[in-house]
């Protein structure tokens, strides 16, 4: 469902975000980035 791909979508970007090696972690405008991508107002 849309509601089950946003928060794998929300997950996939925190995951990201706590990589253990700061080099591997995502920069905040990406984050910005992909979080404009989750269609939020789809899901009641």
């Amino acid at each position: 469902t849309l509601r089950n791909e946003m928060l794998v979508m929300i997950m996939e970007t925190g995951l990201s975000c706590s990589r253990k090696s700061p080099t591997e972690r995502v920069d905040m405008k990406e984050v910005v980035a992909r979080l404009k991508m989750i269609p939020w107002k789809a899901s009641p």
